[in-house]
């Protein structure tokens, strides 16, 4: 038996099912995952990697060629993020709107990666970089992959793949970077596009 407060108003059976249809919506859009992947975005960052990251590696100082690539990252980044921004504007997706989820996922490796590239840095274990940037590019999108797309998750696991072939053929990690930072990026949004 249901006790009524006398000091509350009751609530009537519409205003209930608009709160339970509230919650029901809010429900759906956690498990939805992270709609506001722009397959645009992921092309453009493609025909970055592709394009300028063969110029880096002509790039004879060590220093110069990690210049270049962080470069090369940035413009990147910058790019997917302000296309993945417009996508959720256009959806009406709130991007930051989970503590968590995709991108702790996502920058959590990346941090990592960081550390490691400036320890390599300084260090001159300028062959370690190729690796470890796949590497950790790669578990953050196969971890991050986890709220949005498939094809997410599957560019992750092949940035993997190369980051571990970049460790065990250090000579072709500069030529796997533009592999998977160009290849792997424009498959990927390519492979998003299709219905």
């Amino acid at each position: 038996m249901a006790i009524h407060d006398s000091t509350s108003p009751p609530v009537s059976v519409a205003e209930r099912t608009a709160r339970d249809l509230s919650l029901i919506a809010r429900v759906m859009e956690r498990a939805a995952g992270f709609p506001a992947v722009s397959p645009g975005g992921w092309i453009a960052m493609g025909l970055i990697g592709a394009g300028l990251g063969p110029l880096a590696n002509r790039l004879d100082r060590p220093e110069s060629w990690l210049a270049g690539w962080l470069s090369i990252a940035a413009l990147a980044v910058a790019v997917g993020l302000g296309a993945t921004l417009r996508t959720a504007r256009a959806q009406g997706f709130q991007v930051w709107s989970r503590p968590g989820g995709f991108w702790f996922q996502l920058a959590t490796p990346l941090a990592v990666g960081l550390v490691l590239t400036l320890l390599w840095s300084v260090r001159g274990r300028w062959e370690l970089l190729p690796g470890t940037w796949l590497v950790f590019y790669g578990l953050g999108l196969a971890a991050g992959g986890s709220w949005c797309r498939r094809s997410v998750r599957g560019a992750g696991l092949a940035f993997l793949a190369l980051g571990l072939c970049a460790f065990g053929w250090p000579a072709a990690g500069p030529a796997l970077l533009v592999l998977g930072f160009g290849a792997v990026h424009l498959v990927t949004g390519w492979t998003m596009r299709r219905p």
